[in-house]
């Protein structure tokens, strides 16, 4: 009885993990549908009517802020990207955190080699760093302060991460949905598709896979693209709140709550990065994001709760399958012995083919609506040349959900316990919830990260 229930455990775990996949596919999907209607709805307006009264496509001015420490090794192709967008009305603004930051040299030759102007793309030093919050917070405010008084009421900030590349309508996605006064940001996210097969990266797609659902669903903020009216960051005491956060998309939703206004997720800006990274880095980036959700999000005690019982529950399944191989030496025949083997290894083989199937499930749904599809973002087909090539892509995504499942579960450990967090080589102690301290700041030079004790991550 005991076999027979836990080899049902699996089966409803299995089923659990390919469900949730099929509600985000047919969720993501209706989203995007949603939108494109909206939009074509509204350039069908601006076509067909002259009168004065009529509607035109929504347009404002948009100031996209990328804040840079480090030479992402996607940064050229970034701002290249941003610099083709299918936008009328736009500049971007980079804050470099020092000059001898090599992402200084990066932007500059990329902006040489662009031909744009100051006016098109402006290049900022970081100069006024605050010690009580992070060093993105510090260079978006900066930022902001540097924007002239007109067209305020009026102006879209934007924020986008260095380390992905957006597609042309990128932008124009972006701000549509704040033609509504309801919607009072704009969000999306990204997806980890490396090009290069090493285990880090695919064990934190595999994690991804699974944040990305509930993150999606919920609209919860992702500052990697972000967009918001300039009024509305000021009116919802967000550029304060910035001042005293470590990250920049953590306060976005009480800020917007206090407005009476929605968060609108946008499928199509899904964008496509294809940064590799080891082993260690993804077990410390999974561990960095589940801090930021146990600081800045009231429901990280289901995500705890979750945590805990499906790593109990394959814990469960995995050692009960180890018993019944050490006990295969005590079999009277080999009939016995695939018998006392066979449920096991049955259990633990749906519980991982189901998780596999989910990750390709929501990967499907997101090509399948993502916009960034251009040179430097081709789609899985392409990288799959061969039938050898996507066996291996299979075989190492089944050796990442296990390891995915064991860094979410210490992630959410390290995460209701950390004290200092290091990010991009500088440490932040936190202390009593939000209250954040930088303990010393040096240019970005070096790739590895310095080791800090007191359970950083």
């Amino acid at each position: 009885m005991i076999a027979i229930g836990l080899f049902s455990i699996a089966c409803l775990f299995a089923g659990l993990s390919i469900g949730a996949a099929v509600v985000f596919s047919v969720w993501i999907d209706r989203q995007s549908r949603r939108m494109d209607r909206k939009r074509a709805t509204a350039m069908w307006i601006d076509r067909n009517d002259d009168s004065p009264q009529g509607e035109s496509v929504f347009c404002p001015e948009a100031v996209v802020l990328l804040c840079v420490r480090g030479h992402d090794p996607f940064l050229a192709q970034t701002i290249r990207a941003l610099s083709r967008q299918d936008y009328a009305n736009y500049r971007i603004i980079v804050v470099v955190d020092h000059r001898q930051d090599p992402a200084w040299k990066v932007v500059e030759d990329t902006k040489l080699e662009l031909g744009i102007n100051d006016q098109q793309l402006e290049l900022q030093e970081l100069v006024s760093r605050h010690d009580q919050c992070g060093l993105k917070c510090s260079s978006l405010i900066q930022a902001l302060e540097s924007l002239p008084d007109e067209n305020f009421d009026h102006r879209i900030i934007v924020t986008i991460d260095s380390d992905a590349v957006p597609g042309k309508e990128w932008l124009a996605n972006m701000v549509f949905p704040l033609a509504q006064r309801e919607v009072g940001a704009a969000t999306s996210n990204q997806w980890f598709e490396p090009r290069e097969w090493s285990l880090g990266s695919w064990v934190r797609s595999v994690w991804h896979a699974g944040a990305i659902v509930p993150t999606a669903m919920l609209g919860n903020p992702w500052a990697g693209g972000f967009a918001i009216r300039q009024a509305d960051l000021a009116e919802s005491g967000l550029i304060e709140a910035w001042r005293t956060s470590i990250i920049d998309d953590g306060p976005v939703r009480e800020g917007l709550q206090r407005l009476g206004k929605r968060i609108e997720f946008v499928p199509q800006n899904i964008v496509i990065n294809r940064e590799a990274c080891r082993l260690d880095y993804c077990l410390r980036y999974v561990a960095r994001m589940l801090t930021w959700s146990r600081l800045f999000e009231s429901t990280f005690w289901m995500t705890g709760i979750h945590a805990l019982v499906t790593t109990t529950i394959q814990l469960m399944i995995v050692l009960w399958c180890m018993l019944a191989i050490l006990s295969v030496g005590s079999a009277t025949s080999l009939t016995a012995a695939l018998g006392a083997i066979g449920l096991p290894a049955a259990s633990v083989a749906v519980i991982l083919l189901g998780q596999v199937l989910g990750f390709y499930l929501v990967r499907r749904a997101i090509f399948r609506v993502t916009t960034a599809k251009d040179e430097a973002n081709p789609t899985p087909g392409e990288l799959q040349n061969s039938p050898i090539a996507g066996l291996f892509q299979f075989a190492t995504i089944c050796i990442g959900v296990p390891l995915a499942n064991l860094a979410y579960a210490v992630g959410c450990f390290q995460a209701m316990r950390v004290k200092r967090v290091v990010w991009r080589n500088i440490a932040y102690e936190i202390d009593n919830g939000r209250k954040v301290k930088m303990l010393g700041y040096a240019p970005y030079v070096a790739e590895k990260p310095h080791v800090f004790e007191n359970h950083s991550v």
